[in-house]
């Protein structure tokens, strides 16, 4: 898409990419893992369908909104209305799904569906696009298979009642559970909102402030950085049930061994990738995205250990005390990219990035040292 479409394109594409990131996240505001957890299953049984769905439609019609008053071009509000139905799809549906075998702890049989229908998806995003050459209808074609994959999905898995779930004969009894234990899934909702405006937001101030086509470019190395975040997804998935259960291991040096070498790896590919085969992918006019990625690889030495930390957290009922770190240092993020990117220019993103996570970091270590006086 980059070699054949305008950067203007390729930026507007990156727009909307943010805003799709944010309403995925944030459609279930942290009701799912709450419900997941001890306190969850004590407070009653939920419909995660009435929460994402409300969430999710309202966020998509307020950002449609946004990008029709917000000045934005006609090729980012045609490319949000083209990627709804996959919106809906990730937001709504997927978690839906995956929430039920997380409950039957059987995430790792979903794990193989979902690889499949997400490799089956995106296959036929790049042959249509490839067909067609329209980014439009490459994106509506593929997001509208990948909507009837899930359904089709959550049909072979629980017949008859998974699609009643759909209904909204449960609606009001799971949104008044929603709101009543507001207080069991807000550091979750935060949590997120935090990790968004740290390594998301900043893809809108740059757009902002110098333009769709300057985003182009920091897209591009975004593009691939965010390539790294899919470990961190499964890993959480993976432990949360057994962090809200009590099953988890205490050895938390190990873990941090694991994920610094794990971390380093990632840095070293992601050199050899920015050195040796960044520049015969993208074309000429997005050279300078190569130093960028590089540059905000080096995020990974911190975001691998940080979320050891963040399991930890979670396992010692202290999880909001790391949602306050993460949102602070997020915040300061974006007050600085506000501040110091109209004159020093995208370089300013790529170093937040890395000098937020790297703060969060600290802040862990801190406090890890003081708890250890404290028990002494």
């Amino acid at each position: 898409m980059a070699r054949k479409e305008s950067p203007e394109t390729f930026g507007a594409y990156a727009v909307t990419i943010a805003l799709y990131s944010f309403v995925v996240g944030i459609s279930d505001a942290g009701f799912k893992n709450f419900l997941l957890s001890r306190p969850g299953v004590v407070a009653g049984s939920g419909d995660l369908y009435a929460v994402t769905s409300s969430l999710s439609i309202l966020f998509i019609s307020a950002f449609f909104l946004l990008l029709t008053l917000g000045g934005y071009s006609n090729v980012t509000v045609h490319l949000w209305m083209a990627i709804t139905l996959e919106v809906l799809a990730l937001s709504v549906l997927h978690k839906g799904v995956m929430f039920e075998y997380q409950l039957s702890d059987k995430l790792s049989v979903f794990s193989i569906f979902d690889i499949w229908g997400r490799l089956v998806y995106g296959g036929i995003k790049i042959l249509s696009y490839l067909f067609w050459g329209d980014v439009l209808l490459s994106i509506f074609v593929s997001a509208s298979i990948l909507f009837l994959f899930y359904m089709a999905l959550i049909y072979r898995t629980f017949g008859q009642k998974g699609l009643r779930a759909l209904s909204a004969s449960r609606y009001l009894e799971s949104m008044r559970l929603f709101f009543r234990e507001w207080r069991g899934w807000m550091p979750f909702a935060l949590a997120f909102l935090a990790f968004y405006l740290h390594f998301t937001s900043n893809r809108l101030i740059v757009s902002f402030l110098l333009g769709e086509e300057a985003l182009a470019v920091f897209a591009a190395a975004y593009l691939l950085i965010s390539l790294g975040e899919i470990p961190v997804s499964v890993i959480w998935a993976l432990y949360l049930p057994k962090v809200s259960s009590g099953g988890y291991e205490k050895n938390i040096h190990l873990y941090l061994l694991l994920m610094s070498v794990f971390s380093v790896f990632l840095v070293i590919c992601y050199g050899f990738f920015s050195l040796y085969i960044f520049d015969s992918v993208f074309p000429e006019s997005y050279s300078g995205a190569s130093s960028f990625m590089l540059g905000m690889s080096i995020y990974f030495l911190f975001r691998y250990p940080n979320l050891v930390f963040e399991i930890f957290f979670a396992a010692e009922k202290k999880y909001l005390f790391f949602t306050k770190f993460r949102l602070f240092s997020a915040v300061l993020g974006v007050l600085v990219n506000a501040l110091l990117i109209p004159i020093y220019g995208i370089w300013v993103a790529v170093t937040c990035v890395v000098l937020c996570e790297a703060l969060i970091t600290a802040f862990c270590i801190v406090s890890k040292f003081n708890a250890k006086i404290d028990n002494c």
